[in-house]
């Protein structure tokens, strides 16, 4: 009887109630599904459509182990007025259940797309990240989505995390570099600024950019970080690259005199005499010797 009347009415509330309380009484939900199946079909009214459907969806995600049916259904419900938040999120269950990662992709896209409020952009943006990353070997990808979750909330723990794990990487990506070092140094993180320019170190061949890194690190040692002997360590290194660089030298010699070590510039600079042989280094060096 109360089949029959959905079947005329498919709006009819008080025939749905009826026909749910029957189901759960004698554990009939297939037989309920296959009726609203079938008015599903038969009904013109999208507010009609989207309860069913909706109902359905449920009836099959959560009763009836059929998630693959499920998501056609609330892939039916997103694309009714007023429907395509919730069926969203039971989408983006429902596929990662799956591991039917392409079509998660779309949906976490469409969340970031249509969230009101930046934190919820900024976490779905995060999570297509990581989707990205971890299942679509799409690296330039993911570094986008990162990259637009962080712009909307800068301090958004799950891209930072993804970020820095590249970065501290054999070869990290410049892209990944480019987007942490701002954020680090907005925040005053100086020893995660030391470590970025110490990982571009990593993707430079060029002598004269590594001098030029080198000193970044030691600037930030000495000046940010107060550590002389991290300081010392990067001067020395620049001066390895840039070995004619005399302020270099110069910075080096000031480093040692405040860090109580007024010697240690001598051996190295001893070293690139022999290596190099530049009658004006030599006669800059000879003059700092005479001058202690």
């Amino acid at each position: 009887m109360w089949a029959r009347a959905l079947a005329e009415d498919a709006g009819d509330a008080t025939a749905r109630a009826a026909l749910e309380r029957l189901a759960g009484a004698h554990a009939a939900l297939p037989e309920l599904a296959k009726i609203y199946e079938d008015c599903l079909k038969g009904s013109y009214d999208t507010e009609v459509q989207r309860w069913l459907a909706s109902r359905l969806a449920a009836l099959y995600e959560q009763s009836l182990g059929n998630p693959a049916r499920a998501v056609d259904l609330w892939r039916e419900v997103a694309g009714m007025p007023g429907g395509e938040a919730e069926a969203l999120g039971h989408l983006e269950i429902l596929l990662r259940g799956l591991e039917r990662h392409s079509e998660l992709e779309e949906v976490l896209a469409r969340q970031a797309e249509i969230a009101m409020h930046g934190t919820t952009q900024a976490d779905f943006l995060a999570a297509l990240g990581e989707l990205r990353l971890h299942h679509l070997s799409d690296v330039d990808g993911a570094i986008d989505a990162f990259r637009a979750a962080l712009e909307r909330v800068p301090t958004q723990a799950a891209a930072l995390a993804a970020l820095r794990a590249l970065a501290a990487g054999a070869e990290p990506l410049l892209a990944v570099l480019d987007i942490l070092e701002p954020l680090a140094e907005a925040r005053g993180d100086f020893v995660e600024v030391a470590a970025l320019a110490q990982a571009r170190l990593l993707r430079s061949e060029d002598a004269i950019e590594r001098a030029g890194l080198w000193r970044r690190v030691a600037d930030l040692a000495e000046t940010r970080l107060g550590d002389l002997p991290r300081a010392l360590d990067a001067l020395g290194r620049a001066l390895h690259e840039d070995p004619h660089a005399f302020d270099t030298a110069e910075q080096l010699e000031r480093v040692a005199e405040r860090a109580g070590r007024r010697w240690k510039p001598l051996l190295g600079w001893r070293r690139y005499w022999t290596r190099w042989m530049d009658r004006r280094w030599l006669r800059w060096a000879c003059g700092r010797l005479a001058s202690i």
